[in-house]
């Protein structure tokens, strides 16, 4: 409150000089940033509001700094990040329930940026694409009750090799699954005029919709589940012929793998193996139902990953939903990372539990009403109109 008796609003400061750059030993800005990630983990684990702690940093710290800011900030949050053994995967459920790891991610994924926000680091985008894989998991998991138990070459450093030998996705891939194995099952199911869960042409036709998304993926799931496998394998191996067994060597490697966005040496035979000739990737390339092309060529620009202007954002797609929204449309947006998400239809006006109205509101999924509350990064929301933008 100021001598006007008008409430003025600033950010935290920091005095000591400036916190992206490294500065003399008595004002390097370490300390300051690890009493940040300190008050950034206690905030995510009394579920507050923490984007006054990121607005205290620059716009885009440099690598170094940002990297010890992310370090800080798991081990204070005390997010695990090793699922590599048998065991240790029996607990990988928690990624599904720990909201804090979700709220850490965020921060990752909003530091990534640079200052325009038009370009993003590999960082920042893995826990872009952890956050969308654990908001597909939490939705199938309402909308697609499993009825039964679950049974390309890449370069290195990229945001796409480290999905794949990262534990925590390969996690996320395994839960996602068997929906979609089921989902695949149903559709085919869907198509024969005897089958029991189809009522009306409708829903008939939602089905086939759904068989060519599926008969349009560039793969199969079976090769999928089958390098799942084969990763897993082979990461157990490296991690074995490296010697490093116990979980603290690999929770530091695992860490270290998802704040820098690179392959760690002691995975490198790992990488290796999978691109060995007669081993999983090149006995794969040699089947019919198999094209390195259809994947290479696949659109994934409404990903959001690409930095090339050509791939900027002229659709926005619903984050909850994975669908595009209409321009015009009345939505949500994150106030931390911007996603946007269809606003939920309200009740008609003017009806109540004594005077019904005939108008009867469009029934919302369960699967959307559970994972609406909150964005997919864990921040909230704000009413916004999406437009698109002009000139580009």
């Amino acid at each position: 409150m100021g001598e006007d008796d008008i409430v003025h609003l600033s950010t935290i400061q920091y005095t000591q000089g400036s916190l992206s750059e490294s500065g003399s030993e008595q004002n390097y800005p370490g300390p300051a940033l690890v009493a940040l990630a300190l008050q950034h983990a206690t905030s995510c684990y009394y579920q507050q509001d923490n984007d006054d702690v990121l607005a205290a940093l620059p716009p885009y710290l440099p690598l170094n700094l940002r990297f010890k800011f992310l370090h800080a900030l798991y081990n204070f949050a005390r997010i695990s990040v090793d699922y590599v053994s048998v065991e240790n995967q029996k607990q990988a459920p928690r990624i599904l329930s720990n909201t804090i790891m979700v709220r850490v991610m965020s921060a990752q994924n909003t530091l990534g940026f640079t200052n325009d926000r038009k370009h993003q680091d590999p960082s920042g985008k893995i826990a872009w694409m952890i956050l969308n894989l654990r908001s597909v998991v939490l939705n199938l998991r309402f909308a697609v009750p499993p009825r039964e138990p679950s049974p390309p070459v890449f370069e290195w450093n990229t945001p796409g090799l480290v999905l794949i030998f990262s534990s925590i996705p390969r996690c996320l891939f395994r839960f996602i699954l068997p929906y979609l194995i089921t989902l695949f099952k149903q559709s085919h199911e869907a198509q024969s005029p005897s089958c029991l869960f189809i009522k009306t042409v409708k829903q008939r036709q939602i089905w086939k919709t759904l068989l060519a998304q599926f008969d349009s993926m560039p793969f199969q799931l079976a090769h999928f589940q089958n390098l799942l496998n084969e990763v897993d394998t082979a990461v157990r191996s490296a991690y074995a012929a490296a010697g490093i067994l116990a979980e603290p060597q690999r929770h530091a490697v695992e860490k270290a793998m998802l704040i820098d966005g690179t392959i760690p040496a002691v995975l490198a035979p790992a990488v290796q193996r999978l691109l060995q000739p007669d081993v999983f990737l090149d006995a794969l390339v040699r089947e019919s139902s198999f094209s390195a092309l259809d994947i290479l060529f696949y659109d994934t620009a409404w990903l959001g990953l690409h930095d090339e202007p050509s791939h900027t954002k002229k659709r926005m797609f619903d984050v909850l939903k994975k669908t595009p929204l209409p321009e015009g449309t009345m939505a949500r947006k994150c106030t931390r990372c911007g996603s946007l998400m269809e606003e939920l239809p309200s009740p008609p006006q003017g009806s109540t539990q004594a005077q019904p109205t005939l108008v009867e509101p469009p029934r919302i999924p369960n699967w959307i009403v559970a994972n609406q509350r909150t964005c997919i990064c864990g921040n909230h929301w704000v009413l916004a109109k999406w437009e698109a933008r002009r000139g580009r």
